[in-house]
């Protein structure tokens, strides 16, 4: 999650490395967070590139003060997993 109000939150390329590092292949999305205030569209969209650039498969814009895209940032997350596991059960079952 970074905060779009705070440039230092968006160390993507650190968080990236570090989950490369701790896992094997996920899903990973950054939330932006804040996006209820009035925020430059083109900064977000900046952000998102970023974000994409360092290896996040997902952006999503959120609101934890207005509880806004959470649920369908995680709901997207949780369907790729789920997609991505039974992708794999099926490759098993062909060899």
């Amino acid at each position: 999650m970074c905060d779009i109000t705070r440039q230092s939150s968006f160390d993507f390329q650190h968080f990236s490395s570090e989950i490369a590092s701790n896992t094997h292949s996920v899903h990973t999305a950054v939330l932006i967070n804040k996006c209820d205030l009035n925020t430059d569209e083109n900064w977000i969209e900046k952000v998102k590139h970023l974000a994409l650039e360092n290896g996040f498969t997902d952006c999503f814009e959120v609101s934890a003060l207005e509880d806004t895209g959470i649920e369908d940032a995680f709901a997207s997350l949780a369907q790729k997993y789920i997609s991505s596991v039974l992708q794999r059960k099926e490759s098993y079952k062909l060899k």
